[in-house]
């Protein structure tokens, strides 16, 4: 690993070279491990830059285009699909889909929520989560860690409560056999 410190600069710098090709600067970081790590995250993007092997990336209203365009357009439900590719956007429009992270769809989350249903919300989430699988996997876009939007979407009924099959008969009955209010609306 090739990291240094400049003159009286608090920050360490990295130095190497890939197929003759110099890569340097600095890692904005004042401790050694951390600059090392740095320096080779940096290496490790360099070396897939020169052999080709990153994949392309793409911003969010692009890939929202695209999916638009492949696959939504034709279905059925291609106006419910543009309306909810609109609101998704609010997430970051010219963002690349690798800087998109669990963070950015749980703020989302947060702010539609106060404004629809959590079921519409929900349904959101999983078009996202529609989309970034095609980038992925069929367009072979860098897509980053993908979110799974843990936490975002409502929570299913807690495991002591089982709902009947029933759409007439939504008793609940807990792990004593009692009735539970909780989810059928009776004692």
């Amino acid at each position: 690993m090739s990291v240094y410190r400049r003159g009286r600069s608090p920050f360490w710098y990295y130095d190497f070279q890939i197929d003759g090709v110099r890569f340097r600067g600095s890692t904005q970081q004042k401790d050694k491990a951390a600059a090392k790590i740095i320096e080779s995250k940096r290496r490790t993007d360099a070396a897939l830059n020169a052999r080709g092997l990153r994949r392309r990336s793409m911003t969010l209203n692009a890939a929202f285009g695209k999916y638009y365009d492949e696959h939504a357009k034709r279905l059925p439900s291609a106006a419910n699909i543009d309306y909810q590719l609109a609101n998704l956007l609010a997430i970051g429009c010219e963002r690349a889909l690798a800087d998109i992270g669990d963070a950015d769809v749980a703020e989302y989350v947060a702010r539609r929520r106060a404004a629809v249903s959590d079921a519409s919300v929900n349904r959101e989430v999983t078009l996202l989560r529609a989309v970034f699988r095609r980038a992925a996997d069929q367009w072979e876009i860098d897509v980053g860690t993908m979110p799974n939007g843990a936490g975002t979407c409502w929570p299913n009924p807690s495991a002591e409560c089982v709902r009947l099959p029933s759409p007439r008969k939504r008793a609940c009955l807990n792990t004593s056999g009692r009735t539970c209010a909780r989810w059928c609306g009776s004692a």
